[in-house]
Order: C-alpha cells, then sequence, then structure tokens
C-alpha cells in the first residue's frame, strides 16, 4: 500500500485538477491522476479526488 508523502494530499490533488483545467474543460483522468500521484498524492487518494473532484466541477458547470 503506496501513502502519501505530503501534508493535505486531498487538498492538493483538488489544486492540481482546478490548475490542469482549461476552459472548463476537465483534464484527462490519467494525465491528471498521474500529475498528483507524481506530487505526492497516494494513487488511491488521487483516484478517489479525481473522481469526486469532477463531481463537483460539473455540478458546478450546471448550476452556472
Amino acid at each position: 500500500m503506496k501513502t502519501s508523502n505530503i501534508n493535505s494530499p486531498v487538498a492538493r490533488a483538488w489544486a492540481i485538477y482546478n490548475a490542469m483545467t482549461r476552459k472548463g474543460v476537465a483534464p484527462a483522468r490519467g494525465k491528471a491522476i498521474a500529475k498528483a500521484v507524481a506530487e505526492g498524492v497516494a494513487p488511491g487518494t488521487a483516484a478517489t479526488q479525481y473522481h469526486a473532484w469532477l463531481r463537483a466541477a460539473n455540478a458546478a458547470l450546471k448550476a452556472a
């Protein structure tokens, strides 16, 4: 089992996904997760948070 080696891995993952978003288009899942893992987020956390982030991002777009 791999663990995150940074403080606040959930917040970091969301920040990465937000930064990778271009003109309202979500980053590709694989690339986004790979970047989060490269920055110290555990693979399982990165994947789980991508899913949560994507749902939140899509809900925000629908509400706008």
